[in-house]
């Protein structure tokens, strides 16, 4: 037995000799000593990184199941409002994993920064989906063979900022996340995974699993009306990987609030937001330049950015944004190379020109 066992100790460069095959009364007492010290050395750290798992998945169960689950029923759009600007909400969520459509993680962070609500522009696929939402529903439940009812409760956790409202519960406890789905943007955007499950875009997913997190319930269905006349029905059973990692990004997003650490912009995505954010300038004050510094190098890029009449237009609402940040509130910048306007129109919008020196 002890032959075997030295051997394999011997794959790890425990001992620098083999002994010989068959050979077990060629081993004197010390290397039987020795062979049993390792072995039962190997036995000890193998149960002492099992341990750390176990204890490490109880502490983690432990965490989740003390989190005080609130439910608050709300009863005006303005108190809705007002519970969802101070908790990251199932809707944004995918903002901080980047593949939110509606909005970027330094535009959340603003959002939550200042508790307020960034709303995103009505639409008739929007309108409709609201008016056909029970319809959509029922109609689920009467595929699935199931009862249920409508689930508009605000839950959240506080001790993580996190909250949600729902669509629409079934009698077993599961949550139903109601859409409307355009069909071109159905076969867009939708698809299916390499065992031929279809699969929502992926801010949906986050955002089906975020719900199950802040509700506690271990399953949902993603049902979509594709068309005006195609039920799409998506069973999602509660992926605890997802949900460490939205957990996560969650805790990673607070902690920047609370340090007032500002993620930095994506100025292609957020030229917008920033065009906003820096939409005040003092028409007399003036920023005075020199050399060919990073103001010079993004006015020299904004400059050749007009010449691509193909890219134009991004490019130097993308550059603009950036422009206004690095000068902040000044309504007018001077240099030897050229000058810029940045005043405040009537409308509240910065007028910018742009206006190199001849040489």
């Amino acid at each position: 037995m002890l032959v075997p066992l030295f051997e394999f100790l011997h794959c790890f460069n425990f001992f620098p000799f083999t002994p010989k095959e068959n050979s077990s009364k060629s081993l004197d007492s010390w290397q039987i000593v020795q062979t049993c010290v390792v072995f039962f050395m190997v036995i000890s750290l193998a149960c002492q990184f099992v341990i750390r798992v176990i204890r490490s998945n109880f502490n983690k169960k432990t965490s989740e199941e003390n989190m005080k689950h609130e439910v608050i029923n709300y009863k005006t759009p303005e108190e809705w409002h007002s519970l969802r600007s101070k908790v990251l909400t199932s809707t944004n969520i995918s903002a901080l994993f980047g593949v939110s459509p509606y909005l970027t993680e330094f535009e959340l962070w603003h959002e939550k920064k200042n508790q307020s609500i960034i709303t995103i522009q009505d639409n008739e696929r929007m309108f409709w989906g609201r008016e056909l939402e029970d319809t959509i529903a029922k109609a689920a439940l009467k595929k699935l063979e199931k009862e249920g009812q409508p689930f508009k409760a605000f839950h959240q956790i506080q001790e993580l900022r996190i909250g949600s409202s729902f669509d629409w519960l079934t009698n077993d406890n599961e949550i139903l996340e109601v859409k409307n789905v355009d069909g071109l943007v159905y076969y867009k955007n939708w698809g299916k995974d390499t065992d031929d499950n279809e699969v929502a875009p992926l801010n949906l997913e986050l955002q089906v699993q975020f719900q199950l997190l802040v509700s506690g319930l271990k399953k949902a269905y993603l049902v979509a009306l594709v068309g005006g006349n195609t039920l799409k029905i998506l069973p999602r059973e509660r992926n605890e990987k997802v949900i460490e990692k939205i957990i996560e990004k969650t805790k990673a997003f607070w902690q920047s609030i609370d340090s007032n650490q500002e993620p930095e912009p994506n100025f292609e995505k957020d030229y917008e937001f920033l065009f906003k954010l820096f939409s005040y300038a003092e028409p007399e004050k003036v920023l005075e330049l020199d050399g060919q510094g990073e103001i010079w190098k993004l006015a020299t890029r904004f400059n050749e950015a007009s010449k691509d009449e193909k890219n134009a237009k991004s490019q130097k609402n993308a550059l603009k944004a950036e422009i206004f940040t690095k000068i902040g509130t000044h309504g007018k910048v001077k240099h030897s190379d050229f000058s810029m306007s940045a005043t405040t129109n009537k409308k509240n919008v910065r007028a910018f020109r742009l206006t190199w020196r001849a040489e």
